[in-house]
């Protein structure tokens, strides 16, 4: 291995020469990486979208519940805390069971349970009166 400028050692550097126009085999790990980072960059991207929920659901969780400004800050810090204490929950799942587990699991709940709230029928989302 070849030491870098600060005395690091550069991994996966060669100090041995390569012929000109030939390149590098690639890694039968490359595709699997490549699956997991999307697999990671998906999750994280839901669970961005999934914390402007109540933001963007204010106004219409204000309307329907009939609540002051105190009272959305409530809803706001009891879906923070619920949230924090589910992240919390699910890294000691993932070490319990495995980080890959966890996150289909996680992800089969996520996407099954919006669909679900998604068919709800619009009657029912109102309150009568």
């Amino acid at each position: 291995m070849r030491r870098g400028t600060a005395g690091r050692r550069l991994s996966g550097v060669s100090s041995t020469p390569r012929e000109p126009g030939r390149t590098a085999a690639p890694s039968p790990t490359a595709p699997r990486q490549t699956v997991a980072l999307a697999a990671m960059m998906f999750a994280v991207a839901m669970t961005f979208i999934d914390q402007t929920i109540v933001s963007i659901a204010a106004p219409d969780i204000v309307r329907e519940l009939d609540l002051s400004s105190s009272g959305m800050q409530w809803v706001v810090n009891a879906y923070l805390l619920s949230l924090a204490a589910f992240f919390a929950l699910g890294g000691r799942l993932a070490d319990l069971y495995g980080p890959r587990r966890v996150v289909v699991i996680g992800t089969l709940v996520f996407v099954v349970s919006s669909v679900l709230c998604g068919c709800v029928p619009r009657a029912a989302r109102r309150r009568p009166g």
